[in-house]
């Protein structure tokens, strides 16, 4: 009847909002500045991750999924020997904040890991979507080059006279601990979005993959360089594509990063020690007198 299509329709509804709020309030957590509305004792963004998960945990019980828990399960086995591992180091380290914090991201993984398994891949891109919020505000960040906080946050400038494009800066992100970390975590966006582009087969999550992909190479993170590289390697070695496929993909990205060593600058190359490295050692080669 038309009743039951309506309240049918209703439910679909109210469960895609149910995600698609779930997925916002973990990404605009990374969107989230230190410091940023700070409350007393709390970050905003941690506020919401903490929001996050007891909305997770309710679930888990309301469902009755802590029933359905195989011990046997891998995941289960990960999350709860990292537990063990953290409780037991209580006894060494003695009552820790930085323990507790990750032991409430153990318990966050598993709540997470429960989650996925139990919800549709149809109905999980619901919970992925907010997520582009994260790339569109970095992508406008790389554009418009904004950066906060003495340079540290969103977009670091280098201030060159004519800079060329590998020399106006790199991206730092929103979220804090600067461009490897913000590397790492697009590269986590990259394959996340591929993943779900070739479940659902819908154009939107690969354009977002390639957004995803070009801030990584904006962060000139060189862990998130090898990471992508790997997860390339792994991804066609899985497919199981033939080995011209292989031959060029990896032909293309190894010239990409060589690329990248030859034209780029040194401050993106090298750390800082390096850096201060390598002008010692020029000094010491052009000093007229030595000694003294």
């Amino acid at each position: 009847s038309v009743g039951r299509r309506f309240e049918s329709c209703q439910a679909h509804l109210k469960e895609k909002l149910y995600l698609f709020f779930l997925g916002f309030l973990a990404a605009v957590s990374l969107i989230s500045p230190p410091g940023f509305l700070r409350l007393n004792f709390i970050e905003f963004s941690d506020f919401l991750i903490f929001t996050l998960s007891t909305v997770l945990f309710t679930k888990f019980i309301k469902d009755g999924d802590y029933k359905k828990l195989n011990t046997q399960t891998h995941f289960v086995k990960l999350w709860t020997s990292l537990l063990i591992v953290l409780i037991f180091s209580f006894f060494i380290y003695g009552l820790n904040v930085f323990i507790l914090r990750l032991m409430f991201y153990c318990i966050l993984g598993l709540l997470l890991a429960n989650f996925i398994i139990n919800t549709e891949i149809e109905k999980l891109e619901y919970f992925i979507i907010p997520f582009s919020i994260v790339t569109i505000v970095n992508l406008i960040a790389s554009i418009f080059q904004l950066s906060y906080v003495d340079n540290t946050i969103g977009w670091i400038s280098y201030f060159y006279e004519n800079p060329t494009f590998l020399q106006r800066g790199r991206l730092s992100g929103f979220q804090g601990s600067g461009p490897n970390v913000v590397g790492g975590m697009f590269t986590i966006l990259t394959f996340l979005n591929l993943y779900f582009f070739y479940e659902l087969k819908k154009p939107y999550f690969i354009l977002i993959s390639i957004a995803n992909l070009f801030l990584v190479f904006l962060s000139f993170s060189r862990g998130s360089f090898l990471s992508i590289f790997i997860g390339i390697i792994i991804l066609l070695l899985y497919q199981r594509k033939n080995f011209k496929l292989i031959f060029s993909s990896l032909s293309l990205v190894i010239f990409s990063i060589l690329g990248i060593i030859f034209v780029g600058d040194s401050k993106i190359l090298l750390k800082e020690s390096d850096r201060g490295f390598l002008t010692q050692i020029a000094i010491e080669n052009i000093a007229f007198f030595k000694g003294l």
